[in-house]
């Protein structure tokens, strides 16, 4: 399954946020380490990873049914290390059930608040007593939706990034709350604006009009 690690090893989890467009949530998950057999000890070609925690499969059987999705796998080596990629595009309703995040976090949920129309992920504590000797996992969140309110350790641009080490294994909780509402660009801004000058002219050019109109006919009547 994703995430599970020997020692040696780190993980990066990357998460591309569109509620806006696309209306999906989009993994890549990497496992990471120098020693091959590492690898090997975790992942083997012939054993899919059902992308849904609440698939109905026989977790003994190397077989893919045709009724359960599966995350895309890759094994290979870039430089010293050797590595596995999972990947899978949910639908942003069925974004719970992902079973890589259920099988790192102890209570995942999503809330949808439909008066403020907000979003807000709360992963739960990390599973950490399942990783003894994870060295590291990097969780990079990149949104397009407007982030409210976040406890990430850093953000550059719109990717929101936790570093999870064994000093905070335990106390290890993801929490992002966003906007389902776009925010505009500042195209579409100048735009607006634009426009919202040129009826503002419009009307002021009428009102000058109108009143130098109304002087005249006074002036006829005199």
């Amino acid at each position: 399954m994703l995430l599970f690690l020997t020692s040696g090893c780190s993980a990066e989890y990357n998460l591309t946020i569109d509620d806006l467009e696309t209306f999906t949530y989009e993994e890549t998950g990497y496992i990471m380490a120098e020693d091959i057999e590492e690898i090997y000890s975790i992942y083997d070609s012939d054993w899919p990873t059902p992308a849904y925690q609440s698939s109905n499969y026989d977790s003994e059987s190397p077989t893919k049914f045709e009724d359960v999705e599966y995350y895309d796998v890759q094994s290979y080596q870039e430089g010293n290390l050797y590595k596995v990629k999972y990947h899978y595009k949910f639908p942003s309703n069925r974004f719970d059930e992902s079973s890589g995040i259920y099988n790192a976090f102890s209570d995942f949920k999503i809330n949808y608040n439909e008066e403020e129309n907000t979003t807000t992920l709360d992963t739960g504590n990390f599973y950490y007593d399942r990783f003894p000797n994870l060295e590291e996992l990097v969780i990079n969140i990149t949104i397009n939706n407007s982030v409210l309110a976040h406890n990430a350790n850093q953000v550059e641009g719109n990717t929101y990034t936790w570093i999870l080490t064994p000093e905070n294994f335990d106390t290890a909780r993801i929490l992002l709350s966003y906007s389902n509402i776009g925010n505009e660009t500042e195209e579409e801004t100048n735009w607006h604006f634009l426009i919202g000058t040129i009826v503002f002219l419009c009307f002021m050019i009428f009102l000058v009009a109108f009143s130098f109109i109304r002087k005249k006919r006074g002036e006829r009547k005199k």
